[in-house]
């Protein structure tokens, strides 16, 4: 059977040897003997330290005089060879790249003493060095280095063509697939099979069976190129293989087949047939356990996936750890490079369970580790960086978050260039954009995000949900600029390619929606804001079924906001008090409660009714006064709209005040020159008109005007509101002059 990680074990190597008794000891070897067998012995059993104490002082010593005999003596450099891989073994599985790599290059010259350069066993050896190039994060010597061996076997056919196919599938899915080099992927995994294929007809020995590893790469490739349906008829070809053979026929061939369908439901958008397909998986790996099956660990890694797709982070949770508990008893060490990847998914998954602090304890803990063992330069460091960054982000502390983004910007940018690099820098970009929004600063964000975009649009397909997440976050940015027409264009593009993805995410086509009537709302667009949120709606209650949903609430209280802009009061009112009920039953701190309450207080005003204004909006501004500070943006925003009750109640000078305290917290950093600041000029302008100072507010609304005219353009509502009252205010006044 063709493997699917390279791997090949000591004494496999060894059943290739048939040059003469190599492996008989004469007296000069048998303290060498003794200790390769027991070497053997204690890796089978973990004992990695036993096996690198015992074998390195031996193999150091090779070369003097110590009764081994010369290394071109066929028996003793194959005995050589077989100590140097058991030592390359450990040393992988301690995490000590460098060291396996020098191992393997003594394994290689000591097997080519024994059997000759172009013996199987050591182009088989050859491959491990190549893996180990790879593991040593130097993948174009290591793609170089296999393609050296497969240009070998290529050359030795009809001879070995099963370990030909074999390198091929190694070249396609770890160098040619990481890469996104696919349609190379896709033409070496074929290239396989049709050795293979060659090779049966050929009465070689090659079995239905023996094809199934390269069908599993192909649907692979093929679903990673967007061709979901077909790789999931690859695989159920597969698996109606293996049912003919009988169900204990190749279970871990079974295993990888299932968990591959369950990526393919997935992306199919099938989350329930999904899970049930992995947990199958995970039945079969049941019955065949092994403390270092890639298969079963990466079928546990895809039900998380699933389970958190599901919004169950706990039970995913449960999963990873047993991936972690698996993938620990194969290698040494609690943070082993073959381990950081897992350490970054539990990290991530405290995070999503509103454990953020015990997240960013353990990610720096990752980091520390990941740099002593990989360097400051690694990609895995930058990796790591930007698991720590995503955990302070989630806990407020932004100025760090950004500081170590950007570090892992410069880690990434010092690599070779190519889809693996430029995929990665997205990511960061992503995340340094969205914690730039968070510190107020769109201008700064609205470019990296875009940056992001461009290089997910060059490296995926038009409509990959990557894509449509960053335009979410784009337009969020172009959103707080003020440039709400450009906000408006790209949630439509997203809108347009979440619902064209084969995979039914209608959560989260109503976060677009749901975005996208905000920002028309913004726009004064209502019809077209009251009709992006009934949508939004529509399609939650069609999900969920419950009326109580709290989810539900928020779009119900959203299209309230939308009335009360429109006007229409009686309908706003029972619909913002719905979903206030609702959200404060559940959870009284709330954070959209504030908004909810700014609507109906703004609602009561319109109306005159002063006291239960003040009550409304007095809360909103407690509630982010408990939340924020008394001295933060989003309680200044609050703020504004107290200071306007209290301004139309008759309290002019409570209003006053209380609007230059925001102007001082919003009119710098991040948030100056924005929507938010006009707003407190224009109230405060109103303020000064009402109290007989007429210069007073024709000034702070021209600098409200230039605001607004700056970020929405001359025709918007809020620019046009602001030009009729610095009219007034230069005319004494006296409206109409």
């Amino acid at each position: 059977m063709i493997g699917s990680t390279g791997r090949a074990s000591v004494p496999v190597l060894l059943a290739w040897v048939v040059a003469g008794p190599v492996l008989a000891a004469d007296g000069r070897a048998a303290g060498l003997e003794q200790a390769v067998g027991q070497a053997e012995s204690w890796l089978e059993q973990g004992r990695l330290e036993q096996v690198v104490d015992r074998l390195e002082p031996l193999l150091r010593l090779q070369a003097e005089p110590v009764g081994l005999g010369p290394s071109d003596d066929g028996a003793t450099a194959a005995l050589l060879g077989r100590a140097w891989a058991l030592l390359a073994e450990a040393q992988e599985r301690r995490g000590q790249f460098a060291a396996e790599l020098r191992a393997r290059t003594h394994e290689i010259a000591q097997w080519s003493r024994a059997v000759g350069a172009a013996h199987p066993v050591v182009l088989g050896a050859r491959v491990q060095r190549a893996l180990a190039l790879r593991r040593l994060q130097q993948p174009r010597e290591a793609e170089t280095a296999l393609r050296e061996v497969l240009a070998q076997r290529m050359a030795l056919l009809p001879v070995g063509a099963m370990p030909a196919a074999r390198d091929h599938l190694l070249l396609a899915r770890l160098f040619l697939m990481p890469q996104r080099r696919l349609a190379e992927a896709e033409a070496a995994v074929r290239q396989a099979l049709q050795l293979l294929q060659s090779a049966a007809a050929a009465g070689v020995g090659v079995t239905p069976a023996d094809l199934l590893p390269c069908r599993l790469a192909l649907a692979a490739i093929l679903l990673e190129r967007g061709r979901a349906e077909d790789a999931q008829s690859v695989l159920l070809r597969v698996l109606a293989v293996l049912d003919e053979q009988g169900a204990p026929a190749l279970p871990k061939v079974r295993l990888d087949a299932l968990r591959q369908l369950g990526e393919v439901q997935m992306v199919l958008g099938q989350p329930a047939p999904a899970e049930r397909t992995l947990r199958a998986a995970l039945e079969v790996a049941a019955v065949h356990p092994g403390p270092r099956d890639i298969d079963l660990d990466l079928a546990r890694t895809r039900l998380a996936e699933v389970l958190v797709f599901q919004e169950r982070p706990a039970e995913a949770l449960v999963q990873v750890m047993a991936v972690l508990d698996s993938r620990r008893r194969g290698v040494r060490g609690a943070f082993h490079p073959d381990l950081l990847a897992i350490w970054t998914r539990i990290g991530d998954l405290l995070i999503r369970l509103d454990r953020a602090r015990e997240a960013a304890d353990l990610l720096a803990r990752l980091v520390d580790e990941t740099r002593a063992q990989r360097g400051a330069q690694h990609p895995e460091t930058a990796q790591a960086l930007a698991s720590l960054a995503r955990a302070q982000h989630e806990t407020g502390l932004n100025e760090a978050a950004e500081r170590h983004l950007r570090i892992a910007l410069d880690i990434e940018a010092a690599q070779p260039a190519g889809a693996l690099t430029e995929g990665r820098m997205a990511g960061l970009r992503n995340q340094l954009g969205l914690v730039l929004l968070a510190q107020g600063r769109p201008a700064e964000a609205a470019p990296v995000l875009r940056q992001a975009l461009q290089a997910e649009q060059s490296l995926r397909s038009a409509t990959s949900p990557d894509i449509v997440t960053l335009q979410s976050n784009l337009a969020l940015a172009l959103r707080q600029q003020g440039l709400l027409g450009d906000a408006a264009a790209v949630l439509r593009q997203a809108l347009a390619a979440q619902e064209s993805l084969q995979v039914a995410a209608p959560s989260r086509q109503v976060d677009l929606l749901q975005d996208l009537g905000a920002v028309l709302a913004e726009m004064q667009d209502l019809p077209a804001a009251e009709a992006a949120l009934n949508r939004a709606i529509e399609i939650r209650r069609r999900q969920t079924g419950d009326p109580r949903d709290l989810r539900l609430a928020r779009l119900q209280g959203a299209l309230g906001r939308v009335w009360v802009q429109a006007g229409r009061l009686s309908e706003a009112e029972a619909t913002l008090q719905a979903s206030l009920i609702l959200l404060e039953a559940a959870d009284p701190a709330d954070p959209d409660l504030p908004g909810l309450l700014v609507s109906l207080g703004g609602l009561h005003r319109r109306r005159g009714e002063f006291d239960l204004a003040l009550a409304r909006v007095g809360r909103a501004v407690d509630l982010r006064r408990l939340r924020w500070g008394r001295r933060a943006g989003p309680t200044a925003i609050a703020e504004i709209a107290l200071a306007q009750v209290l301004d139309a109640a008759g309290r002019s000078r409570a209003a006053e005040p209380l609007l230059r305290q925001v102007l001082e917290v919003l009119d710098r950093g991040g948030t100056r020159g924005t929507p938010a600041v006009a707003q407190a000029h224009l109230r405060l302008a109103e303020v000064h008109l009402h109290a007989g100072r007429f210069p007073a507010a024709a000034g702070e609304a021209r600098s409200a005007l230039q605001i607004y005219e700056r970020t929405y353009g001359l025709a918007h509502p809020d620019a046009v509101a602001c030009r009729d009252l610095l009219g007034v205010a230069k005319a004494g006044g006296r409206p109409g002059r």
